[in-house]
């Protein structure tokens, strides 16, 4: 079998993946089917159908002054193939001190494939057309004119169209140019205007773009498609400020007839997608450097905090650097600026040559920043950067294989960081971070293939989720295991070079990698698996999963225990008769270290999520966690406790003294062991370690980390909330102990500093915080802040605010309540649809009574017909919860009596 047919194939198996297979001494099993492609492996690579119905819009057409529109039916989201465009020449001229609009004109080069009389591209409904200068020529602006008829507008689709005259023939080239103005809005997407105050209080506005995934089409008109790549020429006029795009500036000259505006020019771009084009209009300043391949590196920032931006600047030099030699491909473009944008609503966005920031994501202070903030800014730059290759110079050719920009920035940040920082051990922390993280979203039958088709436009949202960024990069890593680094290499280069400046599907790409293998024989799905030492499986040894149900030979004698999976590089879960459990449950408990701090995470994170599926006894697995108590590694306690903590939200509404009681005597060795106090000079990992215990162990009320927050919380207020009166990395918990702990006036106050403070990091940490309050009208009040329009707190924020409120005990029901009533004003303040499923999973992760559930599915009934691309996040949440309801009743009491031994 082709490994086209086989992936279409896969989508209708893929249920497999959320089952483990059992290990026992004779055989293995495996609920699933028989692999042919490594490629495909089985894991929802195909194409999955979405449930989801297609709206039923009609076409809203708009005339030309003299002309009466006729109806157009438009039976897909896609657009015709009929015309590609070729050039863009674009310029904006955007007005910051007033009425926040900007003037536009457009002229495209298109180049016709088939033979039409319309033009239909993408147009947003914030663009208004000057008519008198639509205008559509032969070949250039000074060619015979072409005339046209009328225009229509298709408001759910965003499409434009122009209806001709006369039928453009194939090979022809023509012109269409056009006058607009748009509106510079404060929605965080588009043409767009951000806020900060400077140094003096001022207001200080800034203009800045984020196009992805289909707003560009705000900006300009445009064809709108990731496939549809195209030269750019970019010009800007402004006011005297600081202009960046995605190339070089190539001049910079007075515009005559307006005093103190200047047209600033860039040089012509590659070939790229629109989603890729970035402008940003500000009075920043920047650090710069260049790669030792000559690249310019800048990275801007308010002045305020350009200072804070040196690690961002260094580690992208050197991540940059990697890159192009890890992928043998030069970075295409001359510079690589990178931008702290002050609202902003994503992590960052990968524009070719001009990546945009959040500003916690790129700004770092060493003397008021976490471990965490560091790490952070590490693996965002290099996802970013490894996007200039996997999404940038490479695109997929529809949003169906988002995941081939995803999944791959998604790895790749982990390989580029790691040799960035190596004693960070990045590639460890994969398997906590990501692979163990999606695999408990992936198991929920309302989960979705890495390839899915889009069938509707708020399907294309719907899909940038940990599917496409988590399970993609896990996926990414096994084939670069079992296909050797150096072979899956050499296919990526082979890939990158063949299909550079162009677009790709994800078959192409198997096909790369298939050639490089030298294909004369069929893969299945990789088994490791290894033994202690002296067994007959010491060393890892590694099996192909063929069948469904096969004997694997040459495992140790009944006395000795064995582990498959080696580092967890397969995206699969292992469960093992009981006798091997006990097994390991032992080796752990004499020497943990003889299985690696990978493996130890791995068989943590099994064998919970396989005793909270029913496919293991909740005695055999916590018998196994018992060794935690000897654990003093990051890795295997960030398993841990994502897993603990599940046991604790369970608990949480009712009189759970007996559960913390026994979660604190796992955690209290290793606290001991790390010490509350924060130290400078410790390693990054146990500085992550300390933060993530001591969390920990003051969720748990254990007296000493309460006591010794909330002394450290009024130290703080004492010190007027000085950014350095409390360590970095204890930051997160003492103002959250400190404000659950105190009253209005702590509150009040904190929420001051947070207005005030001028880095953004500490603003996020003070932002969460505000969130532990225990008053209820305090809490509900922070989600009004969150969603009105001139309060303290940002746009972009407005998620992590109902996020820290949800998180809450006392907050959860109140989170949603507010939801319940307000959904419609909350999607309408931030573009809630594009980050539903954050809202919806955070709100609902620890429901776990009928009323809750009951009051979930009328929350889906009573917005059925607007939730949009918050669908699959509704339905996720509804079987997240339905589980949670059935785990109550099946494991509370045994979990209780457990415990209490």
């Amino acid at each position: 079998m082709s490994v086209g047919d086989n992936s279409s194939q896969l989508g209708k198996q893929k249920w497999w993946e959320k089952l483990p297979f059992t290990v026992t001494k004779k055989r293995a099993i495996i609920a699933g089917v028989v692999l042919a492609a490594a490629i495909a492996l089985a894991v929802g690579l195909g194409v999955g159908l979405s449930n989801k119905s297609k709206s039923d819009s009609t076409a809203t057409t708009t005339a030309a002054p003299t002309t009466e529109p006729q109806p157009n039916p438009l039976p897909t989201i896609r657009l015709p193939t009929s015309l590609v465009p070729e050039h863009y020449d674009i310029t904006l001229q955007p007005y910051l001190n007033g009425s926040f609009t900007f003037d536009g004109q457009v002229a495209i080069q298109i180049r016709v494939k088939e033979p039409t009389s319309e033009i239909v591209m993408h147009m947003s409904s914030d663009i208004s057309l000057d008519n008198s200068t639509m205008k559509v020529t032969e070949n250039t602006l000074d060619g015979a004119v072409i005339a046209h008829t009328v225009y229509e507008y298709h408001k759910d689709f965003e499409y434009f169209i122009l209806h001709l005259e006369r039928r453009l023939e194939p090979g022809r080239t023509v012109v269409l140019s056009m006058q607009y103005t748009g509106l510079l809005n404060d929605q965080l997407r588009g043409f767009y205007r951000s806020e900060y105050k400077d140094e003096e209080g001022n207001n200080v506005y800034i203009a800045t773009t984020q196009f992805q995934p289909t707003d560009a089409r705000r900006a300009f008109p445009c064809f709108d498609e990731p496939a549809l790549k195209a030269n750019f020429s970019i010009s800007i006029i402004h006011e005297n400020k600081t202009v960046i795009s995605n190339m070089p500036l190539s001049s910079t000259t007075p515009v005559d007839d307006q005093p103190g505006w200047v047209l600033a020019k860039f040089e012509e771009s590659v070939p790229m997608s629109t989603y890729l084009v970035a402008f940003v209009v500000s009075d920043f300043e920047y650090l710069n450097s260049t790669t030792s391949t000559g690249v310019e590196f800048r990275v801007y920032a308010r002045s305020e905090g350009v200072k804070q931006a040196q690690f961002a600047l260094d580690t992208g030099v050197t991540v940059l650097e990697f890159f192009e030699k890890h992928f043998d491909i030069p970075y295409p473009l001359p510079k690589q600026d990178m931008i702290a944008i002050p609202d902003f609503a994503a992590g960052a966005m990968e524009n070719w040559g001009l990546i945009t920031y959040r500003e916690s994501r790129l700004l770092y202070d060493v003397q008021v920043s976490t471990a965490s903030n560091l790490q952070d800014i590490g693996v965002v730059v290099a996802h970013e950067l490894a996007h200039q290759w996997f999404g940038n110079l490479v695109t997929p050719s529809w949003w169906t294989d988002l995941w081939l920009n995803e999944g791959f920035a998604s790895y790749m940040e982990y390989i580029g960081l790691d040799h960035a920082k190596p004693d960070w051990k990045m590639l460890d922390q994969f398997v906590t971070i990501d692979v163990h993280y999606v695999m408990a979203i992936d198991a929920l039958t309302s989960s979705h293939p890495i390839s899915i088709p889009v069938q509707h436009p708020d399907e294309i949202n719907e899909i940038f989720d940990a599917i496409s960024y988590s399970k993609g990069a896990s996926i990414i890593r096994m084939m670069s295991h079992f296909l050797t680094e150096a072979t899956f290499n050499k296919g990526i280069t082979n890939y990158l070079k063949d299909r550079s400046y162009a677009a790709a599907e994800q078959d192409q790409l198997w096909e790369f990698l298939t050639q490089q293998a030298h294909n004369d024989y069929t893969w299945w799905v990789p088994l490791t698996y290894f033994g202690p030492s002296g067994s007959s499986s010491a060393g890892e040894k590694v099996q192909w999963l063929s069948e469904v149900e096969m004997e694997i030979t040459n495992l140790p004698s009944e006395a000795s225990w064995f582990i498959f999976n080696t580092e967890q590089t397969g995206y699969y879960r292992v469960n093992y008769d009981d006798s091997n459990w006990n097994l390991i449950t032992n080796q752990l408990g004499v020497n943990h270290t003889v299985i690696s701090s990978t493996n130890r995470a791995q068989l943590l994170d099994d064998s919970m999520n396989l005793a909270r599926a029913g496919m293991l006894s909740y005695d055999v697995a916590l018998k196994l966690h018992s060794y935690l108590t000897k654990e003093e590694d990051y890795v295997p306690w960030s398993s841990a406790i994502r897993n603990l903590k599940y046991l604790e939200s369970m608990f949480s509404q009712l009189n759970h003294t007996e559960m913390k009681e026994y979660l604190s005597s796992q955690v209290k060795p290793v606290y001991e062991f790390v010490g509350f106090a924060d130290n400078a000079t410790d390693e990054h990992l146990t500085k992550l370690l300390r933060s993530l215990v001591v969390s920990w162990a003051c969720t748990l009320d254990m007296p000493d980390c309460s006591n010794q927050s909330r002394a450290l919380f009024l130290g703080w207020l004492a010190n007027n909330g000085s950014q350095t009166a409390v360590s970095p990395n204890l930051k997160s918990t003492v103002y959250c102990s400190g404000i659950a702990q105190g009253d209005d006036s702590d509150w009040d106050f904190a929420l001051n500093v947070m207005k005030n403070t001028p880095l953004a990091s500490e603003r996020d940490l003070l932002l969460t915080a505000l969130g532990c309050s225990k008053n209820i009208s305090t809490l509900e009040a922070y989600l009004d802040m969150a969603f009105t329009d001139g309060s303290p707190v940002r746009k972009q924020d407005s998620k992590r605010v109902f996020s820290a409120v949800a998180s809450n005990d006392l907050g959860r029901n109140i989170a949603f309540d507010y939801l319940d009533k307000n959904f419609e004003h909350v999607a309408a303040y931030f573009n809630l649809l594009l980050s539903a499923s954050s809202y919806v999973e955070s709100v609902t992760r620890e429901f776990n009574t009928q009323a809750e559930l009951d009051k979930l599915i009328a929350f889906k009934d009573k917005y059925q017909t607007s939730l949009g691309s918050a669908s699959r996040a509704v339905d996720q949440a509804i079987e997240r919860v339905t589980a949670n309801v059935l785990w109550m009743t099946n494991y509370h009491e045994e979990i209780l009596s457990i415990v209490t031994q």
